[in-house]
């Protein structure tokens, strides 16, 4: 199983941080986490923690940077498209 991970995790954000750094400062892997609990909408105690966020998903310019970097083929501009969507 271990040997094909990253085949079976394909297309799915493990937070493992390999987005980083962001030339625009954001916390990618943490703003998707917050994207992947919120699925049935934001609870207010997510929204606030979204707020605490020195940069918000918004902030992406989509230089693609993050997805050079990802191992797994996370979508990650359409993650933070939906951030946005969920808590802006």
């Amino acid at each position: 199983m271990a040997s094909n991970l990253q085949e079976v995790l394909q297309g799915q954000c493990v937070y493992c941080m390999h987005c980083l750094p962001c030339p625009e400062g954001l916390s990618i892997g943490w703003l998707i986490w917050l994207v992947d609990h919120a699925r049935g909408g934001p609870t207010d105690a997510q929204r606030q923690e979204y707020a605490q966020f020195e940069k918000s998903a918004s902030h992406c310019v989509q230089c693609g940077i993050c997805l050079e970097h990802c191992p797994y083929g996370v979508d990650i501009m359409g993650k933070l498209e939906i951030a946005v969507a969920l808590f802006e």
